[in-house]
């Protein structure tokens, strides 16, 4: 019942969090992205730079992550952690930033990185491209989508263990993006 509308583009409009529940819009600081918002209304913001990035949590001070990072899971059930998807970054490279089958899990208001946890299950035809929702206090979800559309591989939602990496198949989606992960048992 809460959610976030981004001003994204060229102009950078407003970004808000709606609360449906309360009947409130509340303004978010336009020199932060929006990443997520949390069942309890907590939203997560980000600024990333080139060998860093900032993220807070509305209502938090700041922590500073070492790499270059833009997506991230929701806040967990405990309100404090969140995982984003491990990757690589060098300016001299093409593409520069590259997926390296990882999930790292971070104390978003204390700051801290736990070790990165290496994904299991997900076939290498498909690309971890987005974290979601949280399904349990070791659960999130994730979002593969096909290498080449020429292999006829569709985008699978999955369930990752993030303490183990272990990553469950959910459902198979045809309609999937990168910038959504559909909740189990939404249409897709």
């Amino acid at each position: 019942m809460r959610m976030i509308v981004a001003g994204w583009g060229a102009g950078r409009g407003r970004n808000v969090l709606v609360d449906l529940v309360k009947g409130s819009v509340k303004e978010l600081d336009r020199a932060w992205f929006p990443v997520s918002v949390s069942d309890t209304g907590a939203a997560v913001l980000i600024r990333p730079f080139d060998d860093h990035t900032s993220l807070r949590v509305l209502g938090h001070d700041q922590i500073t992550l070492p790499d270059f990072a833009y997506d991230f899971s929701s806040l967990a059930p405990d309100g404090k952690t969140i995982a984003r998807l491990g990757q690589t970054h060098d300016p001299d490279r093409r593409p520069q930033i590259q997926q390296d089958r990882t999930i790292i899990l971070t104390d978003a208001l204390a700051g801290g990185d736990r070790p990165r946890v290496k994904l299991s299950g997900v076939p290498s035809e498909l690309n971890p491209a987005r974290l979601g929702a949280w399904l349990s206090a070791d659960e999130v979800t994730l979002l593969a989508v096909p290498t080449s559309a020429r292999d006829g591989n569709a985008a699978t939602v999955y369930a990752v263990n993030v303490r183990t990496g272990q990553a469950r198949k959910l459902f198979v989606t045809q309609d999937a993006t990168r910038t959504t992960v559909p909740r189990p048992g939404s249409p897709s």
